[in-house]
């Protein structure tokens, strides 16, 4: 396990911005680190596969 780890709060809200997001996520995750994803958002089976951790809050409470 890395000890660095990438933190990403998104909101995609387009097939653009999911499509950035995840080569993004392959991206940290070709430099050793793991990534976590803060979202408002549920996201496709793909990320999961990929990132590390995903923390999934409807009610986004950081956007108030």
């Amino acid at each position: 396990m890395s000890n660095k780890i990438a933190l990403i709060s998104t909101y995609c809200d387009s097939e653009e911005k999911l499509n950035l997001l995840y080569e993004n996520i392959l991206t940290i995750k070709s430099l050793d680190m793991d990534v976590l994803i803060f979202t408002p958002f549920k996201l496709e089976d793909k990320f999961y596969q990929v990132a590390d951790y995903i923390i999934y809050d409807k009610e986004n409470p950081i956007l108030d």
